[in-house]
């Protein structure tokens, strides 16, 4: 069983893992990572939210129970697109 996040290291992993998605949508236009928790799910889902807010564009997150991908849903993030192979 994992320790959970204390409430600074939760907003420490907002912080900079919105900031890593963003730079990583508009180099790649997808991000996945492992989040085979429903606790890492509904944390990656906020940093999607975060990245939507601050960027202005629909960003779209979803899970197959053990990845999570967040992608921009418009394409508008200064890159093309990765189609995951």
């Amino acid at each position: 069983m994992r320790t959970p996040l204390t409430p600074d290291e939760e907003a420490r992993f907002h912080v900079h893992m919105t900031q890593l998605v963003e730079q990583k949508l508009r180099e790649h236009g997808t991000f996945r990572i492992t989040a085979d928790t429903e606790e890492d799910r509904a944390r990656w889902q906020e940093v999607a939210r975060r990245v939507g807010e601050r960027s202005g564009h629909s960003i779209v997150s979803y899970s197959n129970g053990r990845t999570i991908m967040i992608a921009s849903a418009d394409h508008a993030l200064d890159a093309p697109r990765v189609i995951p192979g």
